[in-house]
């Protein structure tokens, strides 16, 4: 399942970190301590100052995770907290057993007085009444800085570098009813066509059908020299044509999942930073969906975390650009 996956995944990243980097610590937090310090220190409470919608208006109370995944991203940089937390905080004890002691309902009288003397006056951990090992919560200087550390919606997206295949639709579809008169004189250059089979050079399989297959997928746009969207198919090719359209310069493209800035629009609510979540051929142009970028709500055109079908005319004239990250933060 995927939860043996991310272990997996998990433990190969342990191991390639200790080989890197021979001086370091790697500690394998087992799940159901960031279950307990999540719970014990309300992290996830700290998101309400910077994203109000993690709230439910009804009942004033948190949303529940499965639900604020649905609202943003950043409940990622909620579970790094916690993470880089927990060492320091609560010391796993010989072979984790101070971690392991945190899933028990009760521990045995001599388990209590072990960890009792493990962790002595921790102002992290104590031991109840019912020999129930707690947690105490964070304190509030630390809670504060988690704060402000959110309200900043850092998020970073991996944009695949993968330019090979043809990403396809898996159905075929009658060339003649969907594009009409197109088919004949198809798009020029051919690397930038909607659907494979239009015109086909010599034999094909879809001919006979009539038929045609849709490309699924953008690669990206190109800006300059000209703008025109790159499917995902022979996109080698596509970039070499567009180098050499270019003076032999590389063409400036934009790919969904990167960071556009905007600092000059009318509208004061459209400027900030937007991640493109789509590049779209529509009947009036370009155009591309805006997000963003802490945000992981639906594609709905009331959110104000979204910016549905802008021109990129529109982008264009208010000088947007890309901004380059780096996984540690902004690049300048």
């Amino acid at each position: 399942g995927q939860m043996t996956q991310s272990s997996q995944l998990m433990k190969l990243a342990a191991q390639l970190a200790n080989r890197q980097l021979r001086h370091a610590t790697t500690a394998m937090i087992p799940g159901s301590v960031t279950a307990a310090t999540r719970k014990a220190w309300n992290v996830m409470g700290l998101l309400a100052e910077s994203t109000p919608e993690v709230i439910n208006p009804a009942t004033h109370a948190l949303h529940l995770k499965a639900d604020i995944r649905n609202i943003t991203h950043m409940h990622h940089a909620v579970d790094a907290c916690t993470l880089a937390l927990i060492p320091h905080l609560i010391p796993a004890g010989t072979n984790g057993v101070i971690w392991q002691a945190l899933a028990q309902r009760k521990l045995s009288d001599a388990d209590a007085r072990r960890i009792l003397q493990m962790i002595g006056d921790s102002p992290a951990l104590l031991l109840d009444s019912h020999q129930k090992l707690e947690l105490r919560d964070l304190p509030e200087a630390v809670k504060q800085s988690v704060a402000r550390v959110l309200a900043e919606k850092r998020v970073i997206r991996h944009i695949p570098a993968d330019m090979s295949g043809a990403k396809l639709e898996a159905t075929l579809l009658n060339k003649t009813k969907k594009y009409g008169d197109t088919v004949s004189k198809a798009s020029s250059p051919q690397l930038f066509k909607k659907a494979v089979g239009l015109a086909p050079k010599g034999n094909s399989h879809l001919s006979p059908l009539n038929a045609a297959l849709e490309i699924r997928d953008n690669y990206g746009l190109c800006i300059k020299p000209s703008p025109v969207i790159i499917p995902h198919i022979n996109v080698y090719k596509a970039l070499r044509y567009l180098r050499e359209q270019n003076n032999g310069q590389q063409p400036t493209i934009w790919r969904k999942g990167q960071i556009l800035c905007l600092s000059k629009h009318p509208n004061p609510d459209r400027n900030g930073v937007w991640r493109i979540s789509s590049i779209k051929d529509n009947s009036t142009g370009i155009a591309l969906d805006l997000q963003r970028p802490f945000s992981s709500v639906g594609t709905s055109a009331t959110n104000p975390a979204n910016w549905i079908n802008v021109p990129l005319k529109t982008l264009l004239k208010v000088n947007a650009q890309i901004i380059r990250y780096s996984y540690t933060g902004r690049q300048n």
